[in-house]
């Protein structure tokens, strides 16, 4: 993990602004939340990597799609399939219709993974030194909460609903 650490810095993660501080503290604080989570060892390695190629909302590429076969090499072919769809999807769209699984998120497993990678990415982004307004705040708690009834079935999602806490 240290190797990627160092060449993710070595490209210049660490000196470009995301979420109140730099993209290198981003993506590897999304990558702690999905350790503490216990997630599989090519789920963590995509997190850490899960926006260097931008995302929707995220417009900075730290890399570009045509370097994918460098990523690949790097983080393993699964972990890089969930890096590439994390940039490319809609992700809230497809997690509001958790029912219907896009063709590229076959097998289910990879639609999962990806919204464990997307909770960690929120769960960052909720508790970021930059406050979220609160237009984002109410939108990432309807959006986590998504996540975790689509994860955990909507039972979870009540009791979820009454025990969010959003600490810094």
């Amino acid at each position: 993990m240290d190797s990627l650490l160092a060449w993710l810095r070595a490209r210049g993660a660490d000196c470009i602004p995301h979420s109140g501080g730099t993209l290198y503290g981003h993506l590897t604080r999304t990558c702690l939340h999905v350790v503490r989570w216990g997630a599989s060892a090519h789920v963590v390695r995509g997190a850490l990597f899960h926006s260097v190629y931008g995302t929707r909302s995220f417009r900075h590429r730290l890399l570009s799609h045509e370097e994918r076969p460098i990523v690949r090499s790097l983080i393993g072919g699964d972990a890089e399939q969930l890096v590439f769809l994390f940039s490319t999807l809609d992700r809230k769209k497809i997690f509001s219709e958790g029912n219907k699984v896009p063709p590229v998120c076959r097998p289910e497993r990879v639609l999962r993974e990806l919204a464990i990678i997307e909770l960690a990415n929120l769960a960052d982004q909720v508790a970021s030194p930059q406050p979220p307004t609160s237009v984002h705040a109410n939108t990432s708690t309807r959006v986590l909460l998504a996540h975790i009834q689509f994860l955990y079935g909507a039972s979870r999602t009540d009791a979820a609903a009454s025990d969010v806490s959003w600490q810094r």
